[in-house]
């Protein structure tokens, strides 16, 4: 279970952070445009 768990916390925290660069280079291009 304990390992279920931490991938569940590790590919929870890799989505998170792929989600804010996706904002983030949409917002930066909308911008630089």
């Amino acid at each position: 279970i304990s390992y279920a768990g931490r991938e569940y916390h590790e590919g929870k925290k890799i989505k998170g952070r792929d989600a804010f660069i996706a904002i983030w280079t949409l917002l930066k291009y909308r911008f630089v445009d």
